[in-house]
Protein backbone atom coordinates (compact mmCIF):
# COMPACT_ATOMS: atom_id res chain seq x y z
CA UNK A 1 0.00 0.00 0.00
CA UNK A 2 1.43 3.43 -0.47
CA UNK A 3 3.04 5.87 1.92
CA UNK A 4 3.21 2.86 4.30
CA UNK A 5 -0.64 2.75 4.71
CA UNK A 6 -0.97 5.92 6.36
CA UNK A 7 -3.68 8.11 5.58
CA UNK A 8 -2.52 12.22 5.17
CA UNK A 9 -2.61 14.35 8.26
CA UNK A 10 -5.00 16.93 8.86
CA UNK A 11 -1.70 19.37 8.77
CA UNK A 12 -1.09 18.07 5.29
CA UNK A 13 -4.60 18.61 3.85
CA UNK A 14 -5.02 22.04 5.20
CA UNK A 15 -2.03 22.81 3.01
CA UNK A 16 -3.84 23.59 0.20
CA UNK A 17 -4.22 19.87 -0.27
CA UNK A 18 -0.30 19.59 -1.32
CA UNK A 19 -0.24 15.78 -0.40
CA UNK A 20 -3.04 15.35 -2.99
CA UNK A 21 -1.79 17.84 -5.53
CA UNK A 22 1.73 17.11 -5.70
CA UNK A 23 4.10 14.42 -6.21
CA UNK A 24 4.79 12.74 -2.48
CA UNK A 25 7.77 10.29 -1.18
CA UNK A 26 6.82 7.01 0.40
CA UNK A 27 6.19 9.02 3.71
CA UNK A 28 4.29 11.51 2.58
CA UNK A 29 6.81 14.26 2.14
CA UNK A 30 6.15 16.54 -0.91
CA UNK A 31 8.47 16.10 -3.62
CA UNK A 32 7.85 17.56 -7.03
CA UNK A 33 11.47 16.69 -8.35
CA UNK A 34 11.14 12.20 -7.76
CA UNK A 35 7.77 11.68 -5.83
CA UNK A 36 7.01 7.99 -6.61
CA UNK A 37 3.26 8.54 -5.43
CA UNK A 38 1.09 10.96 -7.06
CA UNK A 39 -0.46 13.47 -7.63
CA UNK A 40 -3.42 12.05 -7.33
CA UNK A 41 -5.62 15.27 -7.67
CA UNK A 42 -5.15 18.35 -10.39
CA UNK A 43 -6.50 20.80 -7.49
CA UNK A 44 -8.01 20.81 -4.30
CA UNK A 45 -11.75 20.35 -4.81
CA UNK A 46 -13.89 23.41 -3.72
CA UNK A 47 -17.30 22.87 -1.51
CA UNK A 48 -19.65 24.96 -3.87
CA UNK A 49 -21.40 25.85 -1.20
CA UNK A 50 -19.83 27.04 1.23
CA UNK A 51 -17.25 28.56 -0.98
CA UNK A 52 -14.28 26.85 0.36
CA UNK A 53 -11.71 24.34 -0.10
CA UNK A 54 -10.54 24.73 3.40
CA UNK A 55 -9.90 21.71 5.52
CA UNK A 56 -10.79 21.12 9.15
CA UNK A 57 -11.56 18.43 11.97
CA UNK A 58 -15.14 19.49 12.44
CA UNK A 59 -17.99 20.84 10.75
CA UNK A 60 -17.80 24.91 10.62
CA UNK A 61 -19.05 28.05 8.78
CA UNK A 62 -16.53 29.06 5.75
CA UNK A 63 -15.21 25.32 6.29
CA UNK A 64 -14.96 23.35 2.80
CA UNK A 65 -14.29 19.31 3.87
CA UNK A 66 -14.11 17.91 7.03
CA UNK A 67 -11.30 15.27 7.34
CA UNK A 68 -11.25 11.83 10.22
CA UNK A 69 -7.76 11.03 9.72
CA UNK A 70 -8.25 8.21 11.65
CA UNK A 71 -9.96 6.40 8.68
CA UNK A 72 -9.16 8.81 6.30
CA UNK A 73 -12.83 9.86 5.00
CA UNK A 74 -13.63 13.18 3.86
CA UNK A 75 -17.05 14.47 4.37
CA UNK A 76 -18.46 17.86 2.43
CA UNK A 77 -19.41 20.20 4.38
CA UNK A 78 -22.95 21.93 4.98
CA UNK A 79 -23.16 24.54 8.03
CA UNK A 80 -26.25 24.49 9.51
CA UNK A 81 -27.05 27.97 8.72
CA UNK A 82 -26.69 27.17 4.96
CA UNK A 83 -28.76 24.24 5.55
CA UNK A 84 -31.63 26.06 6.78
CA UNK A 85 -31.38 28.64 3.84
CA UNK A 86 -31.89 26.33 1.33
CA UNK A 87 -34.39 24.24 3.08
CA UNK A 88 -32.17 20.94 3.90
CA UNK A 89 -33.52 18.68 6.76
CA UNK A 90 -30.40 17.05 7.08
CA UNK A 91 -26.84 18.42 7.53
CA UNK A 92 -25.57 15.20 7.48
CA UNK A 93 -22.78 14.23 4.36
CA UNK A 94 -21.89 10.94 2.58
CA UNK A 95 -17.94 10.26 3.19
CA UNK A 96 -16.05 10.34 -0.21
Amino acid sequence: MQHNGSYPTLAQLQASWGVLTSKTDVDGTINAASGAYGPYLQQPPKNAIENSSTVAATAAAGVGWVYDASTGGIKFNLAAAKATALGVASVDASTY
